[in-house]
């Protein structure tokens, strides 16, 4: 190991000490090298603590090339598992050619979306493998809709691992497939209400919605993708 490539490994061994001392459990990597055009972590600034999930750090960082010093934030699972990782979006397809789906309010957009159920794992949960991940996810999401409607539910693990933002989060979501038996004229039948938190979308009017701007949020974008890319369709 050279001399340059040691000076960066003793710096990572103390961050990650540092960060393992402020509650933050996660492990940096690598350091960068600004010198050969990547961020450089120098120093923690700030570590805060965010809602349940989610642990906000400041670090103080040298841009590329030029090594200029500034402050840099990114984002982390406070609950990192290396099983369930740092969130879980479902990719739920009804009866083999609807997805279902929730509405969901944004107050930070301003606007509704509709979105594939998604959630962090609560680190009192016990999860041994990626189909607990899923099963823990449905059961946050979608259980109002199972009892009501005795959903019959098949958990398949894509093992896909999707990093949230690669410059700004240290975040990696995973997804899963699940296939959902469901009696779809009882759902539209019963299933009423000024907002109804469930969709039964089909796979083509998916990408309507997409068209329409009503289906933007990025996880559920990357879930499309995740489930085309699983049961090799392309689209034309």
């Amino acid at each position: 190991m050279g001399k340059v490539a040691q000076r960066l490994e003793q710096k990572r061994e103390k961050l990650n000490q540092r960060l393992a001392h402020l509650g933050v459990p996660f492990v940096l990597p690598r350091v960068g090298n600004y010198k050969e055009g990547e961020l450089e972590i120098e120093d923690i600034l700030t570590v805060f603590h965010r809602r349940d999930f989610v642990v906000t750090v400041e670090f103080l960082v040298r841009k590329p090339f030029s090594g200029e010093k500034v402050a840099y934030v990114a984002n982390f699972n406070a609950n990192y598992s290396h099983i369930a990782k740092s969130g879980h979006v479902l990719i739920p397809v009804v009866n083999g050619d609807s997805f279902l789906m929730i509405n969901s309010y944004s107050p930070f957009v301003g606007k509704m979306a509709i979105v594939f159920p998604r959630s962090f794992i609560p680190a009192d949960i016990e999860i041994s493998c990626m189909e607990d991940v899923s099963k823990a996810v449905w059961a946050r999401k979608c259980d109002l809709l199972s009892q009501k409607f005795d959903c019959q539910t098949e958990f398949l693990d894509l093992r896909t691992e999707v990093t949230e933002n690669h410059t700004v989060s240290g975040n990696v979501l995973t997804y899963s497939l699940v296939k959902v038996q469901l009696d779809e004229a009882k759902f539209l039948n019963e299933y009423t209400g000024a907002l109804r938190v469930f969709r039964l979308i089909d796979k083509q009017r998916f990408i309507q919605l997409i068209q329409q701007g009503k289906i933007h949020d990025q996880h559920s974008l990357t879930a499309w993708a995740v489930y085309q890319a699983s049961t090799g369709n392309c689209i034309s």
